[in-house]
């Protein structure tokens, strides 16, 4: 997912980067159980990035924390733990969303244990997904208007010296 650069500034872009993140998230915790490789993959794409960025805030919060406007980063931080922790609440029904939460949790630090097939279709998913998200992402960028194209390098041959340069008076006097 592609986040907002921190800052006092874009504190309410950021806010609406973890509602949708988090109706997100939501949506794909309560789809786990019907098996779907890329939609699994999906899901632990977004709960990686829903972690880096609660540790970034949190970053940002302790560096700012003198700041009397840090409390807004606080809440913010609040809302994507809260974000993280609604899953794992929903992930103990049990069932495959409890298998594959547990499997996923990479704040623990296990490695998920995976039969080599399993692990090549969930690399593959995701490797397929992450290609989709950046081919999505690069469609959305606009493309420069009326910039000029930068020229192609010339040939191996030394730029010509500026009249009054080190190389030109050189060369006038018979320096090498």
């Amino acid at each position: 997912m592609q986040w907002t650069r921190i800052s006092f500034a874009s504190l309410p872009a950021i806010s609406h980067e973890i509602d949708d993140a988090g109706s997100t998230y939501s949506k794909l915790t309560e789809s786990l159980g019907k098996g779907d490789s890329k939609q699994v993959a999906e899901f632990a794409l977004l709960k990686i990035s829903l972690q880096s960025r609660l540790e970034a805030l949190e970053y940002f919060y302790e560096k700012n924390q003198f700041d009397p406007r840090v409390h807004y980063v606080q809440e913010l931080i609040l809302r994507l733990e809260q974000v993280l922790l609604s899953s794992e609440r929903k992930g103990k029904k049990g069932g495959l969303k409890e298998e594959v939460q547990s499997e996923l949790d990479v704040s623990k630090g296990e490695a998920p244990q995976l039969t080599p097939k399993e692990e090549a279709n969930l690399a593959k998913a995701i490797i397929e997904l992450a290609a989709e998200k950046m081919a999505q992402e690069k469609a959305k960028k606009p493309k420069p208007e009326g910039k000029a194209q930068p020229k192609p390098a010339s040939s191996t041959k030394a730029p010509k010296p500026k009249p009054g340069t080190q190389d030109n008076l050189k060369r006038k006097n018979g320096a090498k």
